[in-house]
């Protein structure tokens, strides 16, 4: 069973051109992004690492709630243990591992079915 966009990532939303946004998009509440401040996700001065690193942080700490027989196989989430690297910093890995095809018409690629049920 392959996770919905809202289970990896909490508040997801996919707005069209006539709601509230300039655009079709994706929209994820700050308030969903626990380890994003205001001032790190601000657009003329922000930090970009820090809105990544937010998003891979939320769709690994949501992920891992799924139950195990819930959980796709075609894309997966691991993280590392932290490893000191001095006083009050550390290193962490969080690997997203995905399953790829290539539509040969189109050249896109995308995440590769889920086994059905």
């Amino acid at each position: 069973m392959k996770p919905l966009p809202g289970e990896l990532i909490p508040g997801y939303a996919l707005l069209a051109a006539a709601e509230a946004a300039p655009e079709q998009g994706i929209f994820i509440p700050l308030s969903s992004l626990p380890t994003l401040t205001a001032a790190e996700a601000a657009t003329a001065d922000g930090d970009g690492r820090e809105v990544v690193r937010a998003v891979i942080e939320a769709a690994y700490q949501s992920s891992a709630v799924i139950p195990d027989a819930d959980k796709a196989i075609n894309l997966t989430l691991t993280k590392s243990q932290p490893q000191g690297i001095g006083p009050d910093e550390y290193r962490e890995t969080i690997t997203v591992t995905a399953r790829l095809k290539k539509n040969p018409t189109t050249q896109l690629v995308d995440i590769v079915a889920e086994p059905a049920a």
